[in-house]
């Protein structure tokens, strides 16, 4: 009985072994879901740039009851663009790679007058800060990722 149990164990460890064999000498010619679920492939790939894909989308917005602000902020190419005597309400927005940061530097130029800054990152409410005063100062900085 022990001799017939030896050998069904050695015929399946033999046969086990040959299937391991062939199985690490086939070729897979293709995947076969392309390393997609369902096979579908990202946006990036159905007509979309790559670059375009990973961009964000920033949106500074300022509103508020004084009359003129002095202003610095950035663009998509990461330059710092000014502007003097910015009247109220004020908006702007740029994509940008994922990778780089936005800024911007408001002052109040009125004795009076209340200024509320708004950022959003692909039409998401991210910061908001106000101020009140004359030279009154928001300075935000931070990753669009």
């Amino acid at each position: 009985m022990k001799s017939i149990l030896k050998g069904l164990m050695m015929k399946k460890i033999l046969l086990l072994s040959l299937l391991l064999l062939f199985a690490a000498c086939t070729k897979i010619s293709e995947p076969v879901s392309e390393g997609f679920i369902d096979n579908k492939k990202p946006e990036a790939q159905r007509g979309t740039s790559f670059f375009e894909y990973f961009k964000s989308k920033i949106s500074f917005e300022l509103t508020g009851t004084s009359k003129e602000v002095y202003l610095y902020y950035s663009t998509y190419e990461g330059k710092i663009l000014r502007s003097a005597n910015q009247s109220l309400p004020w908006s702007t927005s740029y994509f940008s790679s994922t990778d780089t940061l936005y800024y911007i530097n408001v002052t109040n130029l009125n004795d009076s007058g209340y200024v509320q800054l708004k950022i959003y990152k692909d039409d998401v409410l991210i910061k908001t800060r106000s101020m009140e005063g004359y030279e009154a100062n928001i300075r935000e900085t931070g990753p669009t990722k």
